[in-house]
């Protein structure tokens, strides 16, 4: 799969967004394509559209051409409005469209794939850095990714657990629940309902202990 990236994938000191296309403001940045990005892919969907009617480069039979037109409009529409992996993609057009015969979407789908339009690294690195902004842990992205059917060696390519950033982010959860100085009784009430909440944020049981070692009190 190549090289490890970056839990974030930009050089240290980088200002960070929540998503790969960071052409908006911090305040209007949320985890979907911009606008000249759903223009292009709305004229690709046309173009290619298109291009389909007039010659089916799909060699199973029985696969009407309005059929194949539908489903790419459709997945089209979808991508549109932000990445998707190829099965959280598959899933949602089995669920919404009346087409008898799953291997349609898969094949149409595949066909989206081969030409770019639909990747499961972009979709990856872009879900990575939206979570991670929004304070989840490394278990937590890890366990969505693999729901949504994305391949366990392309998340590891994008996940690393021993990232100095997933040590940095507990700190800063666990600083907004204790401010500074701040000390809890250790198996109180207030530690209990932090541990699960750190936990309930995808992070691991030992970064947590090793987090709030120096602020318990006995």
């Amino acid at each position: 799969m190549g090289s490890k990236f970056s839990v974030l994938g930009i050089p240290e000191g980088d200002t960070v967004y929540p998503i790969a296309y960071i052409s908006r403001p911090p305040s209007t940045l949320i985890f979907e394509m911009p606008v000249s990005s759903k223009v292009s892919a709305q004229n690709s969907s046309t173009d290619l559209l298109d291009e389909e009617k007039s010659s089916i480069d799909i060699p199973q039979a029985n696969f009407p051409k309005h059929e194949v037109a539908i489903i790419r409009r459709r997945a089209m529409d979808l991508l549109a409005r932000r990445e998707h992996s190829f099965c959280e993609l598959k899933r949602k057009l089995n669920d919404r469209l009346e087409i008898e015969g799953d291997w349609k979407i898969t094949a149409v789908l595949e066909r989206l794939r081969e030409q770019g339009l639909q990747s499961d690294s972009r979709f990856v690195e872009n879900y990575v850095r939206y979570r991670s902004c929004k304070g989840f842990g490394y278990l937590h992205i890890k366990q969505d990714l693999q729901a949504r059917g994305v391949d366990s060696a392309l998340i590891d390519c994008f996940l690393n657990p021993q990232e100095q950033f997933w040590r940095e982010q507990l700190e800063r959860l666990v600083s907004k629940k204790l401010p500074a100085n701040d000390t809890i009784v250790f198996a109180g009430k207030g530690h209990r309902r932090l541990v699960r909440f750190l936990r309930s944020r995808g992070f691991e049981s030992e970064a947590i202990t090793n987090c709030l070692a120096g602020r318990l009190s006995l």
